[in-house]
C-alpha cells in the first residue's frame, strides 16, 4: 500500500464551503473530518487492505 501524505488541511473546495459556516460549526466540521483519517491510519498501521478500510469507514459514516 502506498504511503499517503499526512492530513494537513482541507482542500480548496472544502475551505470555500466552510467559509459560509459559523465559527463553532466550522470547528466541529474540521474536527469531525479528522476522525475518519485517524481511523484510516489505524487500518493502515495494521496492514489492512484498502477495500476493508474503505468499507469500514463508509459503514461508520452511514
Amino acid at each position: 500500500m502506498a504511503a499517503q501524505a499526512p492530513y494537513s488541511q482541507p482542500g480548496l473546495r472544502s475551505v470555500s464551503q466552510l467559509d459560509v459556516l459559523r465559527p463553532q460549526t466550522r470547528i466541529r466540521a474540521l474536527e469531525d473530518n479528522h476522525r475518519p483519517h485517524r481511523t484510516w491510519k489505524g487500518f493502515d498501521a495494521r496492514k489492512k487492505r484498502a477495500f476493508t478500510a474503505h468499507t469500514a469507514i463508509a459503514r461508520e459514516l452511514a
